[in-house]
């Protein structure tokens, strides 16, 4: 088989090479070089597989000789010599693309910016010295000796080294141009800078493109030779704008319509960097003007008509965008035209518009928005997305006109929680009252939600609900009385009834957009309610959580959705709780007995849940449970707002100690509120005995502890699976702790011995008839005697004592628990062993 490698043929033409040689002499390619070094490689490296394949062959056939001579008891020779593997040349592996290539193009760049440095330092330095005629010659010669070393290397097939040839040329070529200006030669050195700017940007330009050119018609492409195009058009342009005198308003639009051009020309001579140059030209350009043009506008002093001729560069800006929309072929930049000319004279109108006032340029605004809404249902195609953007934006600026209205209603209803009702002095952000209009609210808001749905964007429209606009428009009638100066009540009982309508709608038609808007007039009539009216002294805040309440009850009661249901029940029990604390302001009861109210409603409230379950056959678990959650919320409050008063406190745990005790006879389910009830009855009694100095404890409890261990041996005797923490403790904790608690002051007294006998013999009982509250009470009540007692003496009990007792202790517990772990393995040996 041919070896793909033959040193002696030529890999493209396979024609006979001579000895060492350089070019094919049939074909003439070059045949050095890395791309050739690369070749030769890949070739060795195949030749070398297809040995090793070959190899892979021989090897596999050499147990089926084997097998064949053993068939043959007589025969006298051994099996054939088997051919090994031969020794393959070790083949450096081929490299890629960019390791072979990479080196020389760094080389290039290094090469071609010493090159540049260097000519850069001859112009400056060694310049002067020289003729103009010498000057001249070196200039044609260095710049054209780059140029045809250029093309050269095009004819070789060196692309990198022509793309670096072509920019040290056209760097040479700016370089000639400079020094040309500072050699005075006529026609470069008069001109200014921004003159020259253009100047020597129109010529790069010419001779890059000329050269380009050029290379085309060899069928090659510089790209450096398009960049140059691109760098001189956009050395013109800079040079250009510097030319204006007036804020580049001429320039600016000189650059949109001549860069617009010339993007049409790069594109029909396929100039691909330049292209996109001159549309990002085009574009910088664009904005320019359009910044200048609204500048002029907002600085003009005149008449409407005087400020749309100032803006004159943004709506010739415009102009031009909006021919690029017709001219060009694909959709996606025709929008992008049409946006680009919609936007200046959509910014020329806000400007005109807005100079005449908030509350003109906001009806200016809204009937723009109406005509541009309406206008966008009958246009299509490529303007469709940018005339309903633009209803969009004149639709917010509507909106923002409203900001003086919005900022007055915030000022009265900041004077309303000062305690004052009267039209705010001044506004802030240097607003007049004349900038104020209240009207504009309800007719911007039906204006741009009516119209809304008019608005159409590729073919879709925006949906929204009619009620909820009706909505929207009432809410914002409810605060006009506030607006125009009304009186509090007046004001107040217009944003009730709002609020009421828009409840009612909300609830018929089961829209929760309503129910929102509905909260709107609520929440301003609870910031304001803070108003004192010097003849209703503070009836304004009670009246407000009471509507809140009322409304979130209402809504509660009428709601099917059973988080719904529960979140206002919960958010009416706290608003009513507010509300009966301000009503009691209002009363001006006693501080005394405002927690006594608070918390005797929370205990009817507890007592009442239960009564609505047993009464009730629809009532759901969690309304049960809000309902509880709530009781216990105002029966915390009311404690907590029993201040110093003793006595007060007491009667408020005794009614909620009531409340806990019927709370668990009425419901089966509660029953463990019983201990709560035990508890809170205890501590009323505490807190009364000793507001009253009673130093004999046994005389108020051991008669209703007799009574209540009465009970509980009765009932334990009637059903014996009844637990003794229910039937006994109640008695024997009332009986034993207010005892134990006066004995741990005086633990050597008499009261001290009986309260320890006593809890022995209760320990004794629960060991005997196996009962555990009254071993649990004795036990606790033993220990905590005991330890009275030693405490005295524990500073005189020697250190090592409490060591060697913690050391036993933890002896003991690794001893058991050894034992523990050698029971639990024996265990799992016998498991092992079963079968």
């Amino acid at each position: 088989m041919t070896p793909f490698f033959d040193p002696s043929r030529c890999p493209s033409c396979s024609a006979q090479l001579p000895p060492n040689p350089v070019r094919c002499p049939s074909c003439g390619v070059d045949l050095t070089g890395p791309t050739v070094t690369e070749l030769v490689s890949t070739l060795r490296r195949a030749d070398a597989l297809v040995t090793r394949m070959r190899a892979d062959v021989d090897v596999a056939a050499v147990p089926q000789l084997r097998a064949a001579v053993g068939q043959q008891p007589d025969a006298s020779v051994g099996p054939p010599a088997v051919r090994l593997p031969i020794g393959l040349p070790d083949v450096s592996p081929a490299r890629s693309w960019f390791a072979g290539r990479s080196v020389g193009v760094i080389l290039l760049v290094l090469g071609a910016l010493c090159v540049l440095a260097a000519g850069a330092v001859f112009i400056a330095v060694a310049w002067m010295q020289l003729t103009l005629v010498v000057r001249g010659l070196i200039l044609i010669v260095i710049t054209a000796g780059f140029g045809l070393s250029a093309q050269l290397a095009l004819r070789r097939g060196l692309q990198a080294t022509a793309e670096v040839m072509a920019v040290i040329a056209s760097g040479m070529f700016v370089l000639d141009v400079a020094a040309a200006r500072r050699a005075g030669l006529p026609g470069l050195a008069d001109l200014s800078t921004a003159p020259y700017e253009i100047v020597a940007g129109v010529l790069l330009a010419a001779a890059a493109g000329g050269a380009a050119f050029t290379v085309r018609r060899q069928r090659h492409w510089l790209w450096t030779l398009d960049g140059a195009v691109a760098f001189g058009m956009a050395r013109a342009a800079v040079g250009t704008l510097r030319l204006s005198s007036h804020d580049y308003a001429l320039s600016s639009v000189t650059l949109v319509v001549v860069t617009s051009l010339l993007y049409v020309a790069f594109v029909r001579i396929r100039f691909p960097i330049a292209m996109w140059s001159a549309l990002g030209v085009v574009c910088g350009a664009w904005m320019i003007a359009v910044a200048v043009g609204a500048g002029d506008a907002a600085n003009h002093v005149g008449g409407d008509l005087g400020r749309v001729a100032a803006s004159w560069p943004a709506l010739t800006a415009a102009l031009v965008a909006g021919l690029w929309s017709t001219l060009l072929t694909p959709l996606a930049p025709r929008r992008i035209a049409s946006w680009m000319c919609l936007s200046p004279v959509l910014l020329v109108f806000e400007i005109v518009g807005w100079s005449h006032g908030w509350v003109v340029g906001c009806f200016v605004m809204l009937v723009g928005y109406v005509v541009a809404a309406l206008a966008s249902d009958r246009v299509g195609g490529t303007w469709a997305s940018a005339v309903a953007g633009s209803a969009l934006v004149l639709g917010l600026s509507a909106v923002f006109g409203l900001l003086p209205t919005a900022v007055e209603l915030a000022t009265r209803m900041g004077l309303a929680l000062d305690g004052a009702w009267r039209a705010p002095r001044g506004l802030p952000f240097d607003l007049v009252p004349g900038d104020v209009g209240p009207w504009l609210l309800p007719l911007t808001a039906l204006v741009v939600l009516a119209v809304l749905p008019q608005i159409r964007i590729d073919g879709e429209r925006f949906s929204l609900d009619q009620r909820v606009i009706a909505g929207v428009f009432l809410a914002t009638l409810g605060v006009l009385p506030m607006l125009y100066g009304a009186g509090f009540w007046l004001s107040m009982l217009a944003l009730v009834m709002v609020a009421a309508v828009l409840l009612g709608a909300a609830r018929l038609w089961r829209n929760d957009h309503l129910l929102l808007l509905a909260w709107a007039p609520l929440v301003i009539i609870r910031l304001c309610s803070y108003y004192i009216d010097p003849v209703h002294d503070d009836l304004a805040d009670p009246l407000a959580w009471t509507l809140f309440a009322a409304v979130c009850l209402a809504w509660a009661l009428s709601e099917r959705r059973r988080m719904v249901r529960a979140g206002f029940l919960v958010a009416a029990g706290l608003f009513a709780l507010a509300g009966v604390a301000q009503w009691l302001d209002f009363a001006q009861a006693p501080r005394s007995i405002h927690g006594f109210v608070i918390v005797a409603s929370g205990s009817l409230g507890m007592v009442a849940s239960q009564s609505l379950v047993r009464t009730a056959i629809n009532v759901e678990t969690s309304t049960r449970a809000v309902g509880e959650g709530l009781s216990v919320t105002w029966v915390l409050v009311g404690l907590a707002m029993a201040g110093s008063s003793t006595s007060h406190r007491a009667l408020e745990l005794t009614v909620a100690g009531v409340a806990a005790g019927i709370t668990a006879y009425l419901s089966e389910d509660r029953r463990r509120v019983g201990w709560v009830s035990g508890v809170l009855l205890t501590f009323a009694s505490w807190i009364r005995l000793a507001d009253n100095n009673v130093e004999a404890v046994e005389w108020y409890t051991l008669p209703a502890a007799a009574a209540l261990l009465v009970y509980g041996v009765r009932r334990l005797r009637r059903d014996s699976g009844e637990s003794s923490w229910r039937c006994l403790a109640p008695g024997m904790a009332l009986a034993l702790v207010p005892s134990l608690t006066v004995a741990m002051d005086e633990p050597t007294t008499w009261r001290g011995l009986i309260v320890g006998l006593a809890s022995v013999a209760l320990v004794a009982v629960g060991v005997w008839f196996r009962f555990a509250a009254p071993f649990a009470l004795g036990v606790v009540a033993t220990a905590l005697l005991a330890l009275r007692n030693i405490w005295p003496v524990a500073a005189f009990v020697p250190r090592w004592s409490l060591l060697f007792v913690i050391g036993g202790v933890l002896l003991w517990a690794g001893m058991t628990w050894e034992s523990r772990v050698n029971d639990v393995r024996t265990a799992s040996r016998y498991v092992r062993g079963l079968r």
